[in-house]
């Protein structure tokens, strides 16, 4: 689903940029009030957070639709926050779902070099005393190539994070389970725009590691707050991967609602 008048192919691209989420906030005259209580919501651990999700994900749609305001104000209405919370949870399935290759990986190449490891001190322990040395050379050895295999790691695991990325956006745009599953969609979602989603990965990676500074100069709420605007920063860049798939002729998700389920009044 395009915004009026346009289609996949006509409709402006936006580059892969993290200030996309600054653009939109900007663009808001309250935003310091949406930010401000979604921020509090973001203290309440599990539920606060899948609140913010589904928040965000709304704000993704509205995004697309070139709806405004994109963020949708705070409310203490408890059926649309229980929505918010839905939605936030669907996306957060599909990604962890997705994930599940990399962690699979991660945990068997750790528990691999850990007992790699044991291994070696054993085997230097027990050729201490020998004239060739050979079973000392053991531990360097194993950190040297254990300092491969993490770095190998840490590339697969970045690529295997691309579709689950593009998997949970399909879900926070449509609304359901079922497009962050459809695996051949993905797939198709990350090759058309690889470079993006690569471009995407750093430049996150990047603002994650800017956050940090943030978390550890203010205690305790820091963390919250750094935590808070890498989602945000997140959401609104994957989005402009999406406006870049979209030019370059893929196929649109079919868009779910734009507001949230409201109590009858």
């Amino acid at each position: 689903m395009n915004a009026p008048g346009q289609t996949a192919s006509t409709r402006p691209a936006r580059s892969v940029d993290l200030l996309y989420a600054i653009e939109i906030v900007q663009a808001d005259p309250e935003w310091p009030t949406k930010l401000g209580l979604f921020l509090l919501v973001w203290l309440v651990p599990i539920l606060g957070w899948l609140v913010v999700m589904g928040w965000l994900s709304y704000g993704a749609r509205r995004a697309i639709a070139r709806l405004s305001p994109v963020l949708l104000p705070p409310t203490a209405d408890l059926t649309t926050m229980l929505d918010y919370a839905e939605q936030g949870l669907k996306a957060i399935v599909v990604s962890l779902v997705w994930s599940l290759p990399a962690a699979v990986l991660s945990v068997s190449a750790i528990g691999c070099l850990y007992f790699g490891l044991v291994a070696s001190v054993i085997s230097a322990a027990s050729g201490a005393d020998g004239t060739d040395g050979a079973s000392l050379a053991m531990i360097p050895l194993f950190f040297c190539g254990a300092i491969v295999v993490l770095a190998a790691l840490a590339v697969i695991n970045a690529v295997l994070s691309l579709p689950a990325a593009a998997a949970a956006l399909r879900s926070e745009l449509s609304g359901m389970f079922a497009p962050g599953f459809d695996v051949s969609a993905v797939m198709a979602m990350v090759r058309l725009v690889m470079r993006d989603w690569l471009l995407n990965l750093v430049l996150l990676a990047l603002a994650s590691l800017m956050m940090v500074t943030l978390a550890n100069a203010l205690p305790f709420v820091g963390i919250f707050v750094s935590t808070f605007l890498v989602t945000l920063m997140r959401v609104f860049a994957v989005v402009s991967v999406y406006e870049k798939y979209l030019a370059a002729g893929g196929q649109p998700v079919a868009l779910g609602p734009m507001e949230p389920r409201a109590s009858a009044r």
